[in-house]
């Protein structure tokens, strides 16, 4: 744990002090930033399910959007009860097959 001197401190100083301290410490319990996790997910050699709101973070669209897609037949899903959820792989394909060369 580290140790603050509050002498001669601003309020200000002490709050982004603190803050710091606590962002450190989560970061034990969740070492890895959205970023990092999308990140790793790609980069995951097994099969990686997603649910809606996490397949739809990741593309950077809304879920009514996502549902739209997976109507259209464009995303293969798997329904465990009332789940539904998402195959990277089928993330992969989807935006290889919608990616398109810049016009020359």
């Amino acid at each position: 744990m580290n140790n603050i001197q509050v002498l001669q401190t601003t309020k200000s100083e002490l709050l982004m002090e603190l803050r710091n301290i606590v962002k450190d410490e989560l970061r034990i319990y969740n070492p890895e930033t959205p970023e990092e996790k999308r990140k790793n997910l790609l980069q995951n050699e097994q099969t990686v399910y997603l649910t809606r709101e996490e397949a739809s973070d990741m593309l950077h669209i809304s879920k009514v959007t996502l549902h739209r897609i997976i109507n259209d037949g464009l995303l293969d899903i798997v329904k465990i009860r009332r789940r539904t959820m998402i195959p990277l792989e089928s993330i992969k394909k989807y935006l290889e097959a919608n990616t398109s060369k810049g016009v020359n």
